[in-house]
C-alpha cells in the first residue's frame, strides 16, 4: 500500500476502535467465513439479519421490497429463479 493509503487504513481502524470496534468485529467476521466458509444454517441467519436490519432501517416499505407482502419476520428460503420464496 502506498503510505497514504496505509495511514488512512490505520486512522478508520483505531477511530472504530475508539467507537467500540464493531465495525471491525463485522470486518473479521466476514474474513473468517470467506477464508474458513460458514455453514447454510449461518448464511441463512446472516441473510435473515440482513433482511431484517434493512426492513428497520428503511422503514419497512413492502411496496418495494422483494417479499412485498410476506411476513418478513419468518424464515427467508432460497431465491429460486426471479421469485423470493418465504418459509412460514
Amino acid at each position: 500500500m502506498i503510505l497514504d493509503e496505509r495511514l488512512r487504513w490505520m486512522g478508520f481502524w483505531m477511530l472504530d476502535k475508539m467507537k467500540g470496534g464493531k465495525t471491525r468485529e463485522y470486518y473479521d467476521q466476514i474474513r473468517y467465513a470467506w477464508k474458513e466458509g460458514s455453514s447454510v444454517e449461518e448464511t441463512e441467519k446472516r441473510i435473515q439479519n440482513l433482511i431484517a436490519h434493512a426492513v428497520k432501517t428503511t422503514g419497512g416499505n413492502k411496496s418495494r421490497h422483494p417479499l412485498k407482502g410476506s411476513n418478513l419476520g419468518t424464515k427467508v428460503g432460497l431465491w429460486h429463479g426471479a421469485d423470493w420464496h418465504v418459509e412460514v
